[in-house]
């Protein structure tokens, strides 16, 4: 427990440099770029389950739209080398901009503005990216938040201009997000460390797996299914079949298994179920549960200087430290629960 508390309590925000991991700005910043780079698999989940998602055929119209768009989209991100420079999504304020009503719409103050064109600029305000709630502490807009944000300013790139209608079209898909995404928050109320995966209700399709660490953004979605294999109960080195599809759920921190590796370096473990598509024969065989997914990953501890010149102290990931295990643990056995069918395919 000493442990712990000593890493909350120095758990300043502050940017840093790398290559895999996204870096800098915030964790809201972080956020929409989270939502901006995976847009096409995000609105996907909606679209493919419209019932669930219920979209009209306009609005679903609309959301094909912004999806066949996307590669123009990001073409903007590009200089004439073909160098990725992320340039569309721009974090400003009207301060900043030296245009007191550069956010003022219809006589409000919005958090986003865009042109009328696709690859046009998408501008956030930052002085509406984070806000304080109940407890005092200052929250910055999530992931789910973001792509709704996104819905509503893309949708403006193909003539709509209703921004009542594009709010919804945006809140919808957004809220689909939500029901396909599990965060796991190492702290309460702070989004400084957390792990969040996003699982497609599609037997084909794996999770996204995100960790973040303050204002730093690792995907390990590859890695993941990389390591996945369908042994059941055989060890997973004896078998070279792979699944076509998975999903990771009930995503918590093994807090037992938190160590102090060196004086500046902490290794945190996650941990949660697997459910994974195996195929017998050309058919789906069925989902075996005979393991869970355990994820290792170091933190160090590092001196910076601020925007001041001031020295702070901070955590950045390790990048080379990622470690991905699928472990035998047969965890259905204890949570199987009779007359409810198939929990997974929602078919009872």
């Amino acid at each position: 427990m000493r442990l712990l508390l000593y890493v909350l309590v120095v758990l300043p925000t502050m940017a840093f440099s790398g290559d895999r991991i996204r870096n800098g700005g915030g964790i809201a910043e972080q956020n929409v770029l989270t939502a901006y780079w995976n847009l096409d698999q995000y609105i996907k989940i909606c679209t493919q389950n419209e019932k669930t998602c219920k979209t009209t055929d306009k609005e679903k119209a609309l959301l094909g739209k912004i999806r066949k768009n996307l590669e123009l989209e990001y073409s903007a991100n590009k200089n004439e080398e073909g160098e990725k420079k992320e340039t569309q999504i721009i974090f400003t304020t009207a301060k900043k901009e030296k245009d007191a009503s550069f956010f003022t719409i219809g006589g409000e103050v919005k958090i986003a503005k865009t042109g009328d064109y696709a690859a046009d600029p998408i501008y956030f305000n930052t002085d509406l990216m984070y806000s304080k709630n109940d407890e005092g502490l200052v929250e910055p807009i999530s992931i789910s938040d973001s792509l709704a944000i996104l819905v509503h300013e893309m949708g403006h790139h193909h003539d709509v201009l209703d921004h009542t209608y594009l709010s919804l079209v945006g809140a919808k898909v957004s809220a689909m997000l939500q029901k396909r995404m599990e965060e796991a928050r190492l702290f309460p109320h702070s989004d400084a460390i957390k792990a969040v995966v996003i699982n497609e209700k599609n037997t084909k399709s794996f999770p996204s797996f995100l960790i973040f660490v303050q204002d730093q953004v690792l995907d390990i979605s590859k890695e993941i299914k990389d390591e996945l294999k369908c042994s059941g109960a055989i060890p997973k080195e004896f078998s070279s079949k792979r699944p076509q599809g998975a999903n990771v759920f009930n995503l918590s921190w093994d807090i037992k298994n938190v160590k102090k590796i060196k004086k500046k370096k902490i290794r945190f473990t996650l941990k949660g179920n697997l459910a994974l598509f195996c195929k017998k024969d050309a058919e789906i065989d069925k989902y075996q549960k005979e393991h869970n997914l355990r994820v290792e990953f170091k933190v160090r501890l590092v001196t910076k200087k601020d925007s001041k010149g001031e020295k702070i102290r901070s955590w950045e990931l390790v990048e080379d430290s990622i470690d991905v295990d699928q472990v035998f643990d047969p965890w259905w056995f204890i949570i199987r629960i009779p007359n409810l069918g198939n929990l997974f395919t929602g078919q009872l």
